[in-house]
């Protein structure tokens, strides 16, 4: 989120405990067919800029799921 930090988070800071554990789930509309992961990449690619994903806003656990899912896929 942000370029320039004044401090080094792997240096600095050290994780105490797990505070949450939220679950992601991916849901698609049966409109797109497809049913798996691996075909939705394949959507995606196939269609640079044209699927998207909603979420609750900048910086939400969803949004940031999301832009993880297009850099790990690559769309």
């Amino acid at each position: 989120m942000f370029t320039k930090l004044p401090y080094d988070v792997l240096r600095d800071l050290v994780p105490i405990t797990r505070l949450v554990a939220v679950p992601n789930v991916m849901v698609i509309n049966p409109n797109l067919g497809v049913s798996t992961m691996a075909q939705m990449v394949v959507l995606a690619k196939s269609k640079p800029g044209k699927v998207g994903y909603d979420s609750a806003g900048q910086v939400s656990e969803a949004n940031l799921m999301g832009e993880l899912f297009n850099a790990t896929a690559q769309v």
